[in-house]
C-alpha cells in the first residue's frame, strides 16, 4: 500500500525522526569540541573551531534509511534541523558520521554539562 503524503508532511515526518534520535541529550564540552550525549553514548561531536558536526553513524544511517536519502541530502535535513532547533548557522557548518568517536564515553561523563 502506498500513501500519498505533501513534501510539507514528509520535512515534519523527517524533522520528528531526527528530534527523536537527538532529543533529550546532554552537551560536555572539552577542549575544542561539544560533545552530545544520549543514553550513556556519544551522539555527534562539534568542532568549536572548524564548526564540523559529527554524527553517529548509527544515526546517519536510521535517517538515511527510514527516509531513503542519499548522502547530500541527509546532511542537507540535518542541517536544517541543526539550524531550527540549536541556533547554529547552516552556512558555516559541515556535516558528516563516524562510526566511532575518539574519545570514549567515560572520558566525556565526567565533564561538565553545559
Amino acid at each position: 500500500m502506498k500513501y500519498l503524503i505533501t513534501e510539507s508532511q514528509y520535512n515534519k515526518a523527517i524533522d520528528k525522526f531526527i528530534s527523536l534520535q537527538l532529543i533529550p541529550h546532554t552537551r560536555h564540552r572539552t577542549g575544542g569540541s561539544l560533545y552530545w550525549v544520549k543514553d550513556d553514548q556519544i551522539i555527534c561531536e562539534y568542532n568549536l573551531r572548524f564548526h564540523d558536526f559529527w554524527f553517529r553513524e548509527s544515526i546517519w544511517k536510521d535517517i538515511e534509511d527510514m527516509f531513503a536519502l542519499e548522502f547530500y541530502e541527509v546532511a542537507d535535513v540535518l542541517k536544517k534541523w541543526l539550524e531550527i532547533h540549536e541556533g547554529v548557522s547552516s552556512e558555516k557548518i559541515k556535516i558528516n558520521y563516524l562510526p566511532y568517536f575518539r574519545l570514549p564515553i567515560e572520558a566525556v561523563r565526567y565533564m561538565p554539562d553545559l
